[in-house]
């Protein structure tokens, strides 16, 4: 498989743009990549909010549960507002 450099553009813009990445790396490949970044600065990404760093963390833990994926990213959401 060949990473997609169209997906790593809008993350580049997202990041200049300051707006919200929510990386879902169960995805893989590029996502996982992105998300693996996205872990290791999680402080920059999301400022100080403890609650969405918390969520980051556990929708990076979660690996197959859909509806667990899904549940994680609506409370990232709502979190965010």
């Amino acid at each position: 498989m060949v990473n997609s450099d169209g997906m790593l553009e809008e993350f580049e813009l997202a990041k200049e743009k300051g707006l919200l990445i929510i990386p879902i790396g169960q995805t893989g490949f590029v996502a996982k990549d992105i998300q693996i970044e996205i872990e290791k600065g999680l402080e920059k990404y999301y400022s100080t909010n403890k609650k969405l760093i918390e969520l980051v963390k556990e929708l990076g833990q979660e690996s197959d549960d859909s509806d667990k994926i899904i549940e994680i990213i609506i409370k990232i959401l709502r979190t965010a507002i």
